[in-house]
Formats: structure tokens, C-alpha cells, sequence
């Protein structure tokens, strides 16, 4: 089953260029730290030499896991919570300015409420330590879902996206994922021996093709995982800004960039949770987190917070040039 993968450009060398010389014009290189080689990345992305941040969204998925770590009473009362705007994520981006969106892409049971739009590829995920978590059309059905989703926020108008998601689980599987996709031993991702058993588990049951990041997410992924990197592909193919949250956001960064190399380059990690399979990911991405707050288990907070200091380097760009 072949899977539509959008065309990604190369960054703008030409915006990056002028951004670069505005800059030297006005400050010695190294002098505002990371703020200089985020307004260059931020101008090769959206091959603008103004940056305008004005039109912010954060995109949490939310959908169950069958391993024995996935509960869907509290995926249920997470997705409630935010998509009631009663959430840490919605008072930090009230803050920033920015829009909170969360899916149910594949929620056992969905909150009956209008914050959580409902675009279901499937009732869960089945137990990735006795079999497949996914078939292979669930797959292609809930990365088409996170393709739509970006698409509908690129169509009204979009600037900065930030990724995330919210089930429960869904750290086991971005564990699973990392550790085939960047072969690094488990004990190096997870001191917890619970976590280190299920996911070498799930690894012998499946036997994962690491060559093939569709097979990757059909056995030891997951719907949310699987979404967030449709909406990582398409929003790179836009050249929108992409905030990574949390673990399952850098998985799901990881395999987008197995699928499509050119998406590295559109990639930002918003923090360090201080998860070392969260850093191990990023470094595979050759990304470095622009903030360090000890924020775990987010579910966009992290990400949201990254957006100020995103938002400062391209302040930083457009009033220099003023």
C-alpha cells in the first residue's frame, strides 16, 4: 500500500543569507547565544527575512495504547481537560498567544466535548507485546488524519506549529520506536526495568524492520505516534516552524525524518524533559532544546514555552532590520 509523502523544499539560503548579514551589521557573532541560529533557521524555513509569528497553533493527539502501561480513563480525562481549555497547556497558550487543537485519532472512549474533535482511525491500539500494535491501513489512515489536520491549519493561515500528544501509553511505544530507529540499547533509554522488559517484548514478538519506518509504527507504534508524523510531513511541506513537545513527538519527528529526509530542517525541540530517551531522540535529530524547565509528561506545555523564545529570535530579526 504506497503512501502519499509530501514533497519538502529545501530551506531558503537566500533569506537565511540576508538574515545573517542584517545581524553582523548589528551584533558580534555568538552574542545573543541560541537566539542567532534560531532567526536564521526560522528565516531559511519560512524564506522570509521579516518573520511573522503571528498565527500560532498547538496540535495534541490523543489516542489509547493496548500494552499494560496504556489507560484510557486517563487519556479520557487529559483530552476533556484540554479540549475544556482547563488544562496547563491552555493557560500557557493563552499566554503565548496561541491555539490549543486536540484530536481523538484513536481514543477508546472520546470525551463528549466540542474542544476534542473526533477523526478516530480506530478504537485504540492493540497490545504491541503480543502482536502488531497496528495493521498496516491503520497506519496509512492515521498519518493521512495528521496530514488533514495540518492541512486544515495551513489552509486558515499558520506561522508556528507545535506537535504533542496526550494518551496514556504512549511513552512505551516512543520508546520502542527509538530504540529500533536509533539502535541505541535500552538500558541507555530507560533506567525502568518494567519498561525496558515490555518494550524488548514487543521488539521479539514483532521483529520490526528498523528499514522501514511504516513497518516501525505498525508493530511498536501507535495511532497518536503515527499522526503526529503526518502532521510533522505536512507542516514541514508548508515551511511552518515545527515545535516538538515531548518524547512521542520527537518519535514520531524520527520517523517523519526516516520518510523524508528534507524534514529535519523544519524541525525545533521546544525542551529536555529530562527523559534520557527524549534526549537521545533529539540528538538523533540534531536538535538542541531551547529551554531545560524539568517539564515531563507535558502534553504541550514544554513546547508552548519554547514559543516566547522563538518568538524573541524573530523579534530580535524584524526589529533590527526596522
Amino acid at each position: 500500500m504506497a503512501l502519499f509523502i509530501p514533497e519538502i523544499p529545501v530551506g531558503d539560503f537566500a533569506a537565511q543569507a540576508a538574515v545573517r548579514e542584517r545581524l553582523a551589521n548589528s551584533i558580534k557573532e555568538g552574542d545573543l547565544g541560541v537566539l542567532e541560529p534560531l532567526a536564521l533557521r526560522l528565516a531559511a524555513i519560512r524564506g522570509q527575512t521579516t518573520l511573522d509569528l503571528t498565527r500560532k497553533t498547538v496540535v495534541l493527539v490523543a489516542a489509547d495504547h493496548g500494552h499494560p502501561h496504556g489507560n484510557t480513563a486517563v487519556t479520557a480525562d487529559r483530552a476533556q481537560a484540554i479540549g475544556g481549555q482547563s488544562a496547563p497547556v491552555n493557560a500557557l497558550a493563552r499566554q503565548a498567544g496561541a491555539v490549543v487543537k486536540v484530536a481523538d485519532v484513536g481514543m477508546v472512549s472520546s470525551p463528549q466535548t466540542a474542544g476534542v474533535v473526533s477523526v478516530s482511525a480506530a478504537s485504540g491500539t492493540k497490545d504491541m507485546t503480543q502482536g502488531a500494535a497496528l495493521g498496516l491501513p491503520q497506519v496509512n489512515d492515521a498519518l493521512l488524519i495528521g496530514m488533514n489536520l495540518a492541512s486544515i491549519e495551513i489552509s486558515t493561515g499558520l506561522d508556528l506549529l507545535v506537535v504533542g500528544g496526550v494518551g496514556s501509553g504512549r511513552r512505551l511505544s516512543a520508546l520502542a520506536i527509538m530504540h529500533v530507529l536509533t539502535e541505541r540499547p535500552l538500558r541507555e533509554l530507560t533506567a525502568d526495568q518494567e519498561e525496558r522488559e515490555l518494550v524488548q517484548k514487543a521488539i521479539e514478538v514483532n521483529q520490526p524492520d528498523r528499514l522501514d519506518p511504516l513497518d516501525v509504527l505498525r508493530t511498536v507504534g501507535g495511532l497518536d505516534i503515527s499522526a503526529l508524523a503526518g502532521l510533522i510531513l505536512t507542516g514541514a511541506a508548508a515551511r511552518v516552524p515545527l515545535l516538538l513537545d515531548d518524547l512521542a513527538s520527537a518519535a514520531a519527528a524520527l520517523v517523519a525524518a526516516h520518510l523524508s529526509p528534507a524534514v529535519r530542517a523544519y524541525l525545533l525541540a521546544g525542551h529536555r524533559s529530562g527523559d534520557s530517551a527524549h534526549d537521545i531522540g533529539l540528538r538523533a535529530l540534531g536538535l538542541r532544546p531551547l529551554l531545560d524547565l524539568g517539564v515531563h509528561q507535558s502534553a504541550g506545555c514544554g513546547g508552548v514555552l519554547a514559543v516566547h523564545i522563538v518568538e524573541a529570535a524573530a523579534r530580535v530579526v524584524n526589529e533590527m532590520g526596522s
